[in-house]
Formats: C-alpha cells, sequence, structure tokens
C-alpha cells in the first residue's frame, strides 16, 4: 500500500490550512474549552463529536498519508497548523510570553535532573569501591591499583563539585533568583560527571560492567543522553559564557564568592 505524502504545500495551500484550522478553533474549540476541560463522560462525547468533525473536514491527522486516513500533506504543513492551536483567547500572562513562563519551569525541572544524577553518580561510586576491594587481580585487589585509585578520587572529587553546584543553583532559586548560569553549568558539568562516574564504574568491572549483571549497562544508556535532553551541553556552555562575558562587558566582572 503506497503511503506518500506531498512534498510541500505552496504560500496560498498553507494560508487556506491555517484559515480553516483557526475558524475550526474559534467555533468549535475555544467556546467549549471548559467543557472539554471537565473531565467527565460530557466531555469525553464532545471531544468524540469534534473528532468527527474534523474528519469530515478532511482535516484529520495532517502529516500521515491519505492512506492511512490522514491528510498526505506531511510534516512542515503541520507545523503551520500547529502553531495555531491554543491561542485561545483565554490568555494566562501576557500574549507572546509563554516561551518565558516555559524558561521558569525549566530551570527547577533541570535541578531535578542534577539530583538524580547525583543520586545515580553515587551508586555507581558505590559498586565501583565495592567491586575494587574484593575483586583479586595479578595477587592483590583493584584498589590497590594506581588506575583505579585515581578513578575513584576523581570521582569522589567530581560529585562532590557536582553536588555543591546543585545545591547553589537551589539556594538561588529558592531566593527568587532565575539562577540562568548557574542551572546551565550544573545541566553540562552534572551530565558529564554521570557519563564519567558510570563509564570509570564499568571499566573497572570489565566486561561484567557491559553485561545485565549489574545495573551500569543500563545507567550508562541513559547517562549519554543526559548530555542532549533539556538543553545540549553546548547550548548551556554557550549561556553561561555569554553570561559571564556580559557582566564583563558591563563593567562587574564575575565575583566567586557573592555570586
Amino acid at each position: 500500500m503506497a503511503t506518500e505524502t506531498r512534498a510541500a504545500l505552496d504560500k496560498a495551500e498553507i494560508e487556506d490550512l491555517r484559515e480553516r484550522t483557526k475558524a475550526f478553533m474559534d467555533e468549535h474549540v475555544y467556546p467549549n474549552e471548559e467543557a472539554l476541560g471537565a473531565g467527565d463522560e460530557g466531555a469525553a462525547t464532545l471531544m468524540r463529536d469534534l473528532q468527527a468533525r474534523v474528519k469530515d473536514m478532511g482535516m484529520w491527522a495532517p502529516h500521515l498519508p491519505a492512506e492511512a486516513g490522514g491528510m498526505g500533506i506531511g510534516f512542515m504543513p503541520y507545523v503551520y497548523m500547529n502553531e495555531l492551536l491554543g491561542r485561545s483567547p483565554h490568555v494566562l500572562g501576557e500574549a507572546g510570553g509563554g516561551f518565558r513562563i516555559a524558561q521558569k519551569r525549566l530551570g527547577p525541572g533541570r535541578i531535578h535532573h542534577c539530583m538524580r544524577w547525583l543520586g545515580q553518580s553515587q551508586r555507581a561510586f558505590e559498586l565501583m569501591c565495592d567491586y575494587s576491594l574484593g575483586r583479586e587481580v595479578r595477587g592483590g585487589p583493584l584498589a590497590e591499583k594506581q588506575t583505579v585509585q585515581n578513578w575513584i578520587a576523581d570521582s569522589y572529587a567530581e560529585i562532590q563539585a557536582a553536588r555543591l553546584l546543585t545545591l547553589r543553583a537551589a539556594e538561588k532559586i529558592g531566593a527568587g533568583d532565575e539562577a540562568r548560569v548557574e542551572i546551565s553549568a550544573i545541566k553540562f558539568f552534572g551530565a558529564k560527571v554521570l557519563h564519567d562516574v558510570i563509564d570509570r564504574a564499568i571499566q573497572t568491572h570489565g566486561a561484567r560492567g557491559v553485561s545485565g549483571d549489574t545495573p551500569l549497562e543500563s545507567m550508562y544508556r541513559a547517562a549519554r543522553s543526559a548530555r542532549i535532553y533539556d538543553g545540549p551541553d553546548e547550548t548551556h556552555r554557550m549561556v553561561v559564557s555569554r553570561r559571564i562575558l556580559r557582566s564583563f562587558r558591563e563593567g562587574a566582572g564575575w565575583d566567586f564568592a557573592t555570586l
């Protein structure tokens, strides 16, 4: 069965699509927001009715091919439609200020990530230390080998540094500060600490570390994505450096003791 979608729509087609989307929202969705938000059987019935109307209009599942019941127009035209959705006349705060509100949520959210990462890092650290004390290699435990000792020392220092950075960011947010520099710093630093500590623990365990015998293998796979979601490392490094340099341009410098 063919599953093709159109490569692109021209400007007139996009405008028509947007007008029809807006008309439907104005006529059927916004006036029924309260009823749809009730979460009862009436809301479910109304939702089914609205879905049937959309299908009758030929505007169901824009990104899916027509053979699968969609509009077959591809994903990008759906983006033009989607930006109109949710433009209710009932607005919380200033129109166009949603991104700033989202940013205020993301700060505490990123701190929660860092808190979880600290717990995961400590678990990997404990597994590394325990295994190194019990595993005998060439006449002695791994714990007596200098390389493993270096891994343990580096991991301790990095976990403690990430912990203190996280506490400092939380303290500033609790005091009403946006703490943009602190949050971005712990996001990229904490993610790297998590990755590196787990990596050392796996290396200490050898082949056992990449098997299912310990939680390290699954922890490592999850840790790698921490450097991407909620903003990749590169973005957060840019935020930190940009704000510090702005402070220097304004003649304030950067005081590590008070900022």
